[in-house]
């Protein structure tokens, strides 16, 4: 409802906002058609021709004309509220310039502790300029309103970020932080702490930059800024997810106390979490008293070395952390990436005026001066924290300002020094810089190589290196203390492989014939493993007869790039056939001298692994010799030019509207027979003010209508993620578009979409692609999912833990439904091969996996997990494969947090010499009498030519799949005819 008659009116209020210049609004409407003299009407067209905003429209037709413009800047659309106001976007009147404005109210002006923090947010932001913080461009009152104009930053915060996309990955944090530190560093410098740093205050724009926000409880240690003290004084400020132990306690702090929040930022966007739960007060006391969860406890595949680091930065005692954000800095290089967006430059002026940091940064990472950077124990209050060395300019490697910590200093990094240690300690030496004028020190005495030695637990020290192993193969090898291989549950970092169950071969004998000589050994392989000071030598015998092979599985997080003895280089997920290879990750490398091929990439979970294979031939003996070392500089160039090739489970590529939901082919489960709902998530453009959906195609009953629906708007954020109801059917055309002043300026289309049913499927090799040859559904409404992406559902299925590459029962199974139901179907599977429910117990990889992919599709994305396995367990009694299974489902519905229907098959079957064994048999049905799952078809009953190898095998041929995929619809069917008549 307008508060004006007429369109004159309206222009009058709209000359008096001072939204226009003088003469400016006049100018437009001149070369425009007469307006509407409907005052609604009018605002509408000067909405459309970009002369309003719809905020500011809705705000003049109301008859407000006042608080549109604070000094130079035109208030356009409302962003949030930060801490101590309102935040809007605005533009510069003559700049053309964005800005985010942040105001206090006057209300709020009324209390004097949000006036001064607010004016001391203003002074902290103005005495910093670095690309790692957003940056002011004005500061003002307007009455009784103060306003603070500063940089507009496109993107999202790291919290955002992590509730939206779960955990990130190792190299994102260790980005993210490092670039958080560089800014940390700089405000150091300029005198301040910042006392909140938290994932919520670390802004990550869309060029992949961190900046770090709200310095509305930053203190100075200034002598002038006594406000501060006199605020704060006895209260807790902060937030008490990531509050460091001194300023829980209300003590004094200095900038240990932000690398703490680092610290605690670190540990959340690692593992998806802060480090401690519970109410504030219980939060506020276990940073006081109760150590940080280590990562490799959380996760034990965390490189060693970074866990270290994060713990570090979370020591109780501020002395006992790192001592400047450069040292955290310094510390992290290991895991940087070359290829990544690297540290931005720290400022020029030190604490004391002098030129130091970002020499000093670059001395660290380097390994010069390492001696000298040492700092003492900071001081609180206005004595400096750190005194970092002074370097002659001619030593100088990076520039300062906003200069970039150029690859050149990272690669220095890379071949200097010991993976993960920040700086030399007190009292050692260091070579000065070259450039200085100092004679070279002379050349050190290499000192003898330390003699490996064993080590409790199967463990092996030499100079460079520790390995453990055990009686499946090598569970650890790590150089300088950076992990080179992954050691997983079914599969080893290095072993034989086990083709019956497709994981790692247990040899019966594994004996230690010396303190540092191994035999693995039984009667299909044997494996010797010796270690010197400078090599391993690995001497494999295969005495099947046939092929046999043996696995190295590189380390994904760590390993950045290969090479070969002929000079060529690849990234580290290559396939190639090479026989010799050399890996690099961080300061170290493995040469590995005796391989087949490298097979490129090989998913487990959320990190991409690289596949090193040996085949042998039936009774062969090879000997594979590893020889680790040091990066040389001229390598370490070359491993910052070699590009990574792509994840295996790397996102697809995304449209105008970078749409996350729906995709092409997927399925979403229906809430009833005729009922469901689309999802429809994404990111707006800039300039974006309202974001619609439609949905075209025909419904499983009815009429569906085609009208534009609203989807609600992170205007700040410009994302949307919702829920749009539809009529169970597909597939649908689901078009999306984004306006801006009622003009689409970005539209995408997904032409397969649909409302029906979709189903997990878990166990082992029958419930994979272990069939006797591929399948393919007769129905197009059959679809697969990967955990990335849908597609028709052709074997071998996408997804599966084991990627078997061979038939299943999913397609004839995905038939019988859609050709009873008339909707799409949608097929999940995560099965792997031979594999025991022990294997499948909570918190193992294969349970994981899984888990992962319920998470994927939600709580409610899915109607029912169907479990086919049984073979690998014929030795267990009825209560041991129920109480087994029972704590898999159990597990499962906490994951997914609802009692999530399990379908448990009655599966035993091992020949037709073995149809039967009774203990799982009995074992399965107890679980649907006790109704832990549903009744699950009786696949042993499927015997003759269902099987394959011409009856003879555990596996289904061509006609056992039709047959068993038919099993398994009955049995679905049965309890969906129920479900979806219930009200």
């Amino acid at each position: 409802m307008s508060a004006h008659t007429t369109a004159a009116a309206f222009l009058e209020i709209v000359h008096r906002s001072g939204i226009h210049a003088p003469g400016k609004l006049d100018a437009a409407l001149r070369d425009m058609e007469d307006l509407p003299d409907d005052p609604n009407r009018a605002a509408a067209v000067l909405v459309k021709n970009g002369l309003l905003t719809p905020f500011q429209a809705k705000n003049l037709l109301a008859g407000k004309c006042r608080g549109f413009r604070f000094g130079s800047y035109v208030i356009r659309t409302p962003l949030g509220r930060g801490g101590m106001g309102a935040v809007f976007l605005a533009e510069h009147e003559t700049l053309n310039r964005p800005a985010a404005i942040k105001v206090l109210t006057a209300s709020d002006a009324n209390r004097r502790v949000a006036v001064e923090r607010f004016l001391r947010e203003a002074r902290a932001a103005a005495a910093l300029d670095h690309p790692n913080i957003v940056r002011i461009f004005d500061v003002g009152q307007q009455g009784d309103v103060y306003f603070l104009a500063m940089e507009y930053v496109d993107g999202q915060t790291l919290e955002h970020l992590v509730k939206t996309s779960g955990a990130l990955s190792c190299g994102r944090v260790v980005e993210y932080i490092a670039q958080a530190a560089a800014g940390l560093q700089h405000a150091y410098e300029k005198g301040f702490v910042h006392r909140d740093i938290k994932p919520d205050n670390l802004m990550l724009t869309r060029d992949g930059t961190v900046k770090v926000l709200d310095m509305g409880l930053a203190r100075s240690s200034a002598d002038a800024d006594k406000v501060t003290e006199m605020l704060d004084s006895g209260a807790v400020v902060g937030t008490a997810d990531f509050i460091a132990p001194e300023q829980a306690m209300s003590a004094p702090v200095d900038i240990r106390a932000d690398i703490y929040s680092l610290g605690a930022t670190f540990f959340a966007l690692l593992t998806g979490k802060p480090p401690f739960t519970g109410t504030t007060a219980q939060k506020l006391l276990q940073h006081q008293v109760k150590p940080a969860p280590s990562l490799t406890g959380v996760d034990k595949t965390f490189p060693p070395g970074l866990a270290e680091v994060v713990a570090k930065t979370l020591a109780k005692r501020p002395e006992d952390r790192y001592q400047t954000p450069a040292h955290l800095i310094a510390a992290l290089t290991p895991w940087l990436n070359p290829s990544g967006k690297l540290v931005a430059g720290l400022s020029s002026t030190g604490p004391n005026g002098g030129e130091r940091a970002m020499e000093a940064v670059t001395a660290m990472v380097t390994g010069a001066s390492s001696a000298r950077m040492a700092p003492s124990r900071p001081q609180t209050g206005s004595a400096r924290n750190t005194r970092l060395p002074e370097l002659g300019r001619k030593g100088k490697l990076v520039a300062a300002g906003v200069g970039v910590l150029l690859v050149a200093g990272l690669v220095a990094a890379l071949s200097g020094g010991r993976s993960g240690a920040p700086a030399t300690e007190p009292g050692t030496h260091a070579a000065k810089p070259p450039g200085t004028g100092a004679p070279p020190a002379p050349a050190p005495q290499p000192a003898p190589a330390p003699q490996p030695e064993a080590a409790p637990g199967n463990r092996v020290t030499a100079g460079r290196y520790e390995v453990e192993l055990d009686a499946t193969g090598i569970k650890s090898l790590q150089i300088q203390g950076q992990e080179f291989i992954r050691s997983l549950t079914v599969y080893r970092g290095a072993y034989f492989y086990d083709g019956s169950r497709n994981a790692a071969l247990p040899f019966p004998t594994f004996t230690r014939q010396s303190p540092t000589t191994y035999l693995g050994d039984g009667p299909v392989a044997s494996v010797r493993y010796e270690f010197f000071p400078d090599r391993m030598a690995w001497t494999i015998t295969n005495k099947q007869g046939g092929e046999g092979l043996f696995f190295i599985i590189f380390n994904g997080k760590a390993v950045q790039a290969v090479s070969n003895d002929a000079g060529e280089w690849a990234g580290a997920l290559a396939k190639r056939d090479w026989p010799n290879s050399t890996w690099y990750a961080g300061r170290a490398k493995l040469k590995v001298t005796g391989g087949s091929v490298l097979r490129g990439a090989w998913t487990d979970l959320d990190e991409t692994c690289q596949v090193w294979q040996l085949t042998l031939p039936a009774g062969a003996t090879r000997t594979v010799t590893l020889e680790p070392g040091e990066v040389t500089p001229a390598e370490a160039a070359q491993v910052a030019k070699v590009a990574t090739a792509p994840t295996a489970n790397s996102e697809p590529a995304r449209g105008p509207l970078g749409l996350t939901a729906p995709l092409d082919r997927q399925v979403f489960q229906r809430t009833s027979r005729t009922t469901g709902w689309v999802g429809v998530s994404g990111r707006a453009p800039v300039g974006a003010d309202r974001v619609e959906v439609k949905l075209e195609g025909q419904p499983l009953e009815g009429v569906l209508s085609t009208d534009w629906r609203a989807v609600p708007l992170n205007a700040q954020e410009r994302t949307f993620d919702a829920r749009v109801p539809a009529p169970a059917g597909g597939w649908y055309t689901v078009t999306v578009r984004a306006l801006s002043n009622n003009e689409v300026v970005a539209e995408e289309a997904v032409t397969k979409v649909g409302v029906g049913e979709v189903f997990v499927g878990a166990g082992q090799s029958n419930s994979t692609n272990y069939g006797a040859e591929p399948t393919r559904p007769k129905s197009d409404l059959v679809a697969s999912f990967d955990g990335a992406r849908w597609q028709p559902a052709n074997d071998p299925q996408p997804g599966t833990h084991d990627h078997s590459k061979s038939g299943s029962f999913w397609p004839a199974f995905g038939d019988a439904l859609a050709d009873r139901y008339k909707v799409p179907i949608g097929l999940a599977v995560t099965g792997h091969g031979p594999s025991t429910t022990a294997e499948w117990r909570p918190g193992s990889e294969l349970f994981e996996w899984t888990a992962k992919r319920m998470k994927q599709l939600g709580p409610d994305g899915f109607r029912a997990v169907l479990w086919h396995q049984g073979e690998s367990d014929v030795g267990l009694t009825a209560d041991q494969y129920a109480t087994s299974l029972t704590t898999v489902i159990e597990g499962s519905r906490k994951v997914v947090g609802r009692p999530v229907p399990w379908f448990v098959a009655r599966v035993s079957y091992m020949g037709p010499d073995r149809p039967k064994a009774e203990g799982v048999r009995a074992g399965q049905k107890r679980l649907w009498d006790t109704g832990v799952a549903l009744e699950g078809p009786d696949t042993d009953a499927l015997t003759g030519d269902n099987r394959d190898n011409g009856g003879l095998g555990v596996h289904f041929s061509p006609k056992g799949l039709q047959a068993h995929g038919r099993a398994w619809a009955g049995k679905v069917t049965t309890y969906l005819d129920t479900a979806l008549t219930a009200p």
